[in-house]
């Protein structure tokens, strides 16, 4: 996964978790504000009916029973309760909330706000009365206010995360730049340098990066200058390992030992040296180094070639 996509990620779980957040505040003071709306009603709707029967009887057949109906009904509709009033008999009037709702809020959202409340019960007189909360009004309301307020957040969510998207971008340009550089450098184009920054640490990088591929690209050309000053050379040269063995060769030198067919791999000290044998392959086996060491090369045609030997440690 790329710098790019987890920053992007990250940020958009951010952004996420923070509208969860809200939601959940959201919902729960909906819920606080619905309960607390709901038990200030009943005791409100509960003192108007106790008050307006006081000092009166209520019965089935006097004008006030039907002036008590309509408040009733009245009460129930417009603070979203379920009345209920009896008397001796039983049940004398009933008020129910409106039943249609502008919009319907869901299953899920209803149960989460609807308050959990004893149904309120008071005497009056020779009856009682019950009062139920129904708050599906208000319960609505909040539903469409919350759906607004998450609409609204899903559309700054969509514009701050294209901003995020296209911010995180502009930042890690810079890095894109420099891993195009070092794939440039694996190609073997030291040419490559990167240009400068208005950021302050990528720029230290960058200029970093450039004096690093400079002194890169001077040992290379110095390194491949050698290489062809070694590979033309007159003389023989040879390099060989901790063992003696010769790791490296130029023309000359398998042109001077052209008896054996594979230079490479052999050991020098096994080459055909007569004079002064023994010192030179002391001086290879103690990795010294000497100038002019004089002695004589048999080939296998037996002609003597006379030879000038210097060898030099190569050390790192």
């Amino acid at each position: 996964m790329s710098l790019k996509l987890r920053a992007n990620l990250f940020f958009a779980i951010l952004l996420l978790l923070s509208m969860l957040g809200s939601a959940v505040i959201l919902i729960t003071n909906a819920k606080r504000s619905v309960e607390a709306e709901v038990i200030s009603t009943m005791d409100a709707t509960a003192h108007i009916i106790t008050v307006t029967l006081a000092g009166g009887t209520l019965t089935r057949n006097t004008s006030v029973s039907e002036h008590m109906h309509e408040l009733v009904r009245a009460l129930s509709e417009i603070r979203s309760l379920h009345i209920l009033l009896f008397d001796r008999q039983g049940l004398l009037f009933e008020g129910t909330p409106e039943k249609e709702l502008s919009v319907q809020p869901p299953a899920w959202f209803v149960k989460l706000l609807f308050p959990d409340l004893t149904p309120l019960s008071k005497r009056f007189g020779t009856g009682h009365m019950v009062i139920y909360p129904a708050p599906m009004q208000e319960i609505s309301e909040r539903w469409q206010d919350i759906r607004a307020i998450m609409a609204l957040g899903m559309i700054i969510f969509v514009v701050v995360a294209f901003f995020i998207y296209w911010g995180v971008g502009w930042v890690i340009r810079p890095l894109q730049r420099l891993l195009d550089a070092l794939a440039g450098f694996e190609r073997g184009d030291l040419h490559m340098r990167l240009p400068r920054f208005s950021l302050k640490e990528m720029d230290q990088i960058s200029q970093n990066f450039n004096r690093v591929g400079d002194a890169l690209e001077q040992s290379t050309n110095e390194s491949r200058r050698l290489a062809m000053l070694v590979k033309q050379s007159g003389d023989a040269i040879l390099s060989l390992d901790h063992a003696g063995y010769i790791t490296f060769c130029n023309a000359a030198a398998e042109r001077l030992f052209a008896d054996v067919p594979n230079l490479l791999g052999e050991s020098l000290a096994s080459m055909p040296f007569q004079q002064d044998r023994n010192s030179i392959i002391a001086v290879f086996n103690g990795f010294q180094s000497v100038e002019n060491l004089e002695t004589t090369l048999e080939r296998r045609d037996g002609e003597q070639l006379s030879l000038l030997i210097s060898t030099v440690p190569l050390t790192e």
